[in-house]
């Protein structure tokens, strides 16, 4: 059996995938596991931080030339955003984030 079939087998069954363990909820890993993965992402994060930050400018960039959404990349409703650089989805969000503060 392959490693695909075992990792979804113990998805639908609500298993980690890398031990059997109960895995948390909305979560395909177990808690050590995921506090594993969540460090190690920080440190690759840290390591390449400029270079992560240049690929999202070039996204970004790219995003806007094409008539995406700046921000999460959905084509844009010409009718709905007009010439904003972000989708009204985006802007609706934002808008909530800062009704929140």
């Amino acid at each position: 059996m392959g490693d695909s079939a075992y990792k979804k087998r113990h998805k639908e069954q609500g298993l980690c995938t890398q031990c059997s363990r109960p895995a948390l909820q909305w979560l395909t890993r177990c808690a050590e596991h995921s506090y594993t993965k969540k460090q190690s992402n920080l440190k690759y994060n840290l390591n390449h931080r400029k270079q992560i930050l240049d690929l999202k400018k070039k996204w970004k960039k790219e995003f806007a030339e094409k008539g995406f959404c700046k921000k999460c990349g959905r084509p844009k409703d010409p009718d709905m955003d007009g010439d904003n650089l972000t989708c009204s989805l985006c802007i609706a969000k934002e808008i909530e984030r800062q009704r929140c503060r």
